[in-house]
């Protein structure tokens, strides 16, 4: 899910819904780059300004306009929306996101409980990572 962003909200500093079917390809990249199943999913979400018009802060992964080309990116909302997301980094330029992906996308995989959601695996492990 993705606001409407740019060009027709004035609050929006970067791309959301003009960007989001690429940024999806990028994501499915990676899935395939670290070997999980097509089956395999994660509910992401994007907003070109910080109010959050997408709910991208119960996502697994939001994605948070907080410049030119820029996200702030969050971690940690649930399938069912009963987390909500913590900020893990910010001023993530769009090129750089696989090389913030990839390591979070493979380590989900090989050390993740039984059926654990992404969300929940951020949860677990990166929270601990940041604090």
């Amino acid at each position: 899910m993705a606001c409407p962003a740019l060009p027709l909200c004035p609050l929006a500093i970067t791309e959301a819904e003009r960007g989001i079917s690429d940024l999806l390809k990028r994501f499915r990249s990676v899935f395939e780059k670290v070997g999980l199943p097509y089956n395999e999913s994660i509910v992401v979400r994007v907003t070109g300004c910080p109010n959050g018009c997408a709910r991208l802060y119960m996502a697994e992964l939001g994605l948070v306009g907080d410049g030119p080309n820029s996200y702030q990116i969050w971690l940690g909302g649930t399938p069912a929306q009963t987390s909500l997301a913590r900020t893990f980094m910010n001023k993530v330029k769009i090129q750089d996101l696989e090389k913030v992906f990839e390591p979070l996308i493979y380590s989900w995989k090989l050390k993740r409980k039984s059926k654990e959601s992404f969300g929940d695996f951020t949860n677990r492990v990166v929270r601990h990572i940041s604090e």
